[in-house]
């Protein structure tokens, strides 16, 4: 599906064919990763502005997540059609504001 500065993610399909997305993280390491925690942490979360986590493992080092598949338009595509009205800014902006409110409320 892409490659960006936190891994590579791909799009794949559990046992009973429900399409997630699958991301090793960038950085491996043979010791404990301390985003392990974190990211659990993020799974239990449960916000509609948040992507829901799945599963999150280490395996060869490597922290691999998967989530449920998000088939959004993304916010780099949305702006390559030019300027947004403010009101649409305003709302991306809000929904944004209320994810980021929800990490901070369990210390992420």
């Amino acid at each position: 599906m892409g490659v960006g500065a936190l891994g590579v993610t791909w799009r794949s399909r559990l046992p009973d064919g429900t399409a997630v997305a699958l991301k090793r993280l960038a950085a491996p390491s043979r010791e404990p990763d301390p985003r392990l925690e974190q990211l659990q942490r993020l799974g239990d979360l449960g916000h509609g502005n948040l992507l829901g986590l799945l599963s999150v493992f280490q395996e060869d080092g490597h922290v691999w997540v998967a989530s449920r598949l998000n088939d959004g338009v993304s916010l780099n595509r949305v702006l390559e059609g030019g300027r947004m009205r403010p009101a649409c800014a305003v709302a991306i902006g809000m929904a944004v504001l209320d994810g980021l409110t929800a990490l901070h409320a369990v210390g992420i």
